[in-house]
């Protein structure tokens, strides 16, 4: 509970800080109704209400999906207790590191074959190519935002899905004596709603999402079940800050030392 309390604290406070950063572009949609003083209110409140809401979702999640964990696979490493001296230095969390490395790249792979073959083969419209904002990396909000995403879509979304969602079927499955049925139908069935979930842009079919995160999250579901939160949370680092880095590549003269900052913090 402590160390759940000190990571929802730390990362709400950095979507906080990472939400101040784009102060400067908010003016574009500025109301003139109001004043500049209370425009910039609104804006450091609102940040403020962002930070303290995914702050305490964060919170609610990492306990009770490590709660979970503990109680469906009492052999998984502890997630908080992962880095500690005698714990980090084990072979176990070393393996899991580094598969957790490749298995982001893994996830790279298949996603760029995955729009190559639905857009040249099928035909579908997914317009990524409009997410990126060349205007932020001109800012330190294209650092901040995309730090500020690291833990937050690493844990938040991994730690409940599939680590909650998992547990509590391998639990309710032992109380049914349906273990394995359980267990299938929310492997499926979570893969599917963390794909709708990120299905938050345009795109033809509505359905593509969906389709493009159901096995490579099924397979999550596999590891997790295997090797515990671990190597999952580390893909989705390193998934994360590759992706949302790249509009830095509007201004190569800053990726070096972004990638410099972002490997300290790693490490």
């Amino acid at each position: 509970m402590e160390s759940s309390l000190k990571w929802a604290v730390a990362i709400g406070v950095l979507i906080f800080v990472a939400y101040l950063t784009t102060l400067s572009l908010s003016w574009f949609d500025y109301d003139t109704s109001l004043s500049a003083d209370q425009f910039v209110f609104q804006q450091v409140l609102m940040a403020f209400v962002n930070g303290l809401l995914i702050a305490v979702i964060f919170f609610i999640s990492a306990m009770a999906g490590e709660g979970l964990d503990r109680q469906a696979f009492p052999g998984h490493i502890r997630l908080w207790r992962s880095w500690s001296p005698t714990v980090g230095a084990s072979r176990e969390v070393m393996s899991h590191t580094v598969f957790g490395y490749l298995w982001a790249l893994f996830m790279i792979g298949f996603i760029t074959f995955f729009y190559w073959i639905s857009n040249s083969v099928f035909g579908w419209w997914s317009p990524a190519e409009s997410c990126g904002r060349p205007q932020r990396a001109r800012s330190a909000s294209a650092l901040a935002f995309t730090l500020r995403a690291i833990p937050a879509g690493g844990i938040l979304g991994r730690v409940p899905v599939p680590g909650g969602s998992l547990a509590g079927a391998v639990l309710v499955g032992k109380h049914f004596k349906r273990r394995g049925l359980w267990i299938g139908v929310v492997l499926v069935l979570q893969a599917a709603i963390f794909g709708s979930l990120h299905a938050n842009y345009a795109q033809q079919p509505a359905y593509a999402r969906i389709i493009e995160m159901l096995i490579p999250f099924a397979i999550y579901g596999l590891i997790y079940m295997k090797w515990g939160l671990l190597p999952v949370v580390i893909s989705h680092f390193v998934y994360d800050i590759i992706l949302m880095a790249m509009p830095l590549s509007f201004f190569p003269h800053r990726v070096s030392g972004y990638i410099a900052f972002s490997l300290s913090l790693r490490h």
